[in-house]
């Protein structure tokens, strides 16, 4: 009995021994794959930090990509089609001077016409503008025309300005645009001060037949000036024409301005949608090396 208890003992110590030594690689093998997939979820985690700032440099690319389009579109607008022209205000109906206007101007009779000619950079002909603003006048009826400076109670003397009103620059380059308009100054015959100075807007755009249209309504506008000057109601068609102004102004600025911001909302598009593709194929590659590099199975990895 005493051999065979001592037997058992041993046996029993021996196979605790197996059981102990038998369970260490299995252990081992499963710390390994603890740490390996720790390790595997450590670098998935690392790839999407890397990808979102991918993405986020890609962001900030297209945004500049998507501001310089925009800039590239309005200096293209500049040297293929010309500036952009600069933003005009609708005129409005003049009225009735609050201020005391003087006397002569409504009471006077008679008129001479003086012709003193345009600025330089002036686009109409002032031959023909003194020529239409003559029959203007004599059209209304409320002053007579007369051929010498001592017949008349007044002298309007009629020229045509141009001031410039915006400048711009690109690349060392200039461009100034200026604001043609027929100006008129009332002048007494027998003081030869100036009493009162008219100015009428000149719509100097589009083709020859369209320039002829907006200096005739210039002329015939200054007219309408003057009626107000002397207290002359305006019948309706005058107060349209003193608030004409073309529309192709504006249209031209806003297809230039759409086609830019086309342009350029498709470049940052198209920059946005690289830019995601290279991220996710980045952090993939990322993932497959870890995994080879450790002895993972490609099956096994995260999102494999």
């Amino acid at each position: 009995m005493k051999h065979f208890l001592q037997h058992l003992v041993v046996f029993s110590m021996a196979f605790s021994a197996s059981v102990i030594v038998l369970s260490q690689p299995a252990v081992a093998q499963d710390a390994a794959a603890m740490a390996a997939q720790q390790a595997a979820q450590q670098a998935n985690q690392q790839a999407m930090q890397a990808a979102q700032q991918a993405n986020q440099q890609a962001m900030d690319d297209a945004q500049r990509a998507s501001q310089q389009a925009m800039q590239d579109g309005m200096n293209a607008s500049q040297n293929a089609g010309g500036p952009m022209i600069p933003p005009r205000r609708r005129p409005t109906v003049p009225v009735t001077p609050k201020g005391p206007v003087p006397q002569q101007i409504a009471a006077a009779h008679t008129v001479f016409l003086s012709n003193l000619g345009s600025a330089p950079n002036a686009p109409a002909d002032m031959n023909d503008a003194y020529e239409q603003f003559s029959q203007a006048l004599a059209a209304w009826g409320h002053y007579t025309l007369v051929d010498t400076p001592g017949q008349a109670n007044l002298i309007f003397e009629l020229r045509e300005i141009a001031p410039l009103t915006d400048v711009s620059g690109y690349r060392g380059d200039v461009a100034s645009y200026a604001t043609p308009a027929f100006e008129l100054h009332i002048r007494d015959e027998k003081t030869g001060v100036v009493l009162w100075t008219v100015i009428s807007p000149i719509e100097d755009f589009g083709k020859r037949s369209e320039r002829s249209h907006w200096y005739e309504l210039a002329i015939s506008n200054l007219v309408s000036r003057v009626k107000v000057v002397t207290a002359t109601p305006l019948n309706p068609q005058e107060i349209v024409d003193l608030t004409a102004m073309p529309t192709t102004h504006d249209a031209r600025n806003v297809l230039i301005l759409t086609g830019v911001a086309v342009g350029a909302a498709a470049t940052a598009g198209i920059l946005l949608h690289h830019a995601f593709e290279n991220s996710v194929a980045n952090q993939q590659q990322q993932q497959d090396s870890f995994c080879l590099a450790h002895g993972i199975p490609l099956s096994e990895c995260a999102g494999g």
